[in-house]
């Protein structure tokens, strides 16, 4: 048993999450559709439906500095738990 509900469409293609009733895995698929068939790309996640409204509803773009910064994080000697604090500090 699968559910599936549509996030967004935009010309011939369409953004749906897909979610098995059974073990609860969900997978964002982008799907479109041209002249010379479908094609499609997914990414297996454990968002809901909901939290990827929510988080596609913030609308903020990746800047350069957000790059650097996050370079920073990864590259210097800071424990998981510091980069985590980080990222949590920007929601």
């Amino acid at each position: 048993p699968i559910e599936a509900r549509v996030l967004g469409e935009k010309e011939d293609g369409h953004l749906l999450h897909i979610r098995c009733k059974k073990c609860w895995n969900s997978i964002l698929a982008l799907v479109m559709v041209s002249s010379v068939g479908v094609s499609s790309v997914g990414l297996i996640t454990d968002l809901t439906f909901e939290d990827v409204q929510k988080f596609s509803a913030r609308q903020t773009d990746v800047s350069v500095d957000d790059v650097i910064e996050v370079h920073k994080l990864l590259s210097d000697d800071g424990t998981s738990a510091d980069f985590i604090d980080s990222i949590l500090a920007h929601l």
